[in-house]
């Protein structure tokens, strides 16, 4: 959420309003919404490793899913940067 907020901040506001957060950033009310799951919100906390982010990244690139994300991604740097916010 946090490195798409550029390219879909109207949207990510909608997000916040229909989760009940109003006036909070998206990424923090779908943050509150995974710990009131009490699902992991890490990447580190169901196993990825650090080390593996550049071969993840190679991968991702080339996943059709990719298309589709709001900011238009074309190198492994960007796709480490994402998980990097993540992890």
């Amino acid at each position: 959420m946090r490195w798409n907020r550029v390219a879909n901040d109207v949207r990510q506001k909608i997000i916040s309003e229909a989760l009940g957060r109003p006036g909070v950033d998206a990424e923090t009310a779908l943050s509150e919404l995974v710990k009131c799951l009490e699902l992991p919100q890490r990447l580190r906390e169901v196993g990825v490793r650090r080390e593996d982010f550049a071969v993840i990244a190679e991968k991702v690139l080339h996943d059709f899913a990719i298309r589709g994300n709001p900011r238009t991604v074309t190198i492994p740097a960007q796709i480490v940067e994402i998980l990097d916010l993540a992890w």
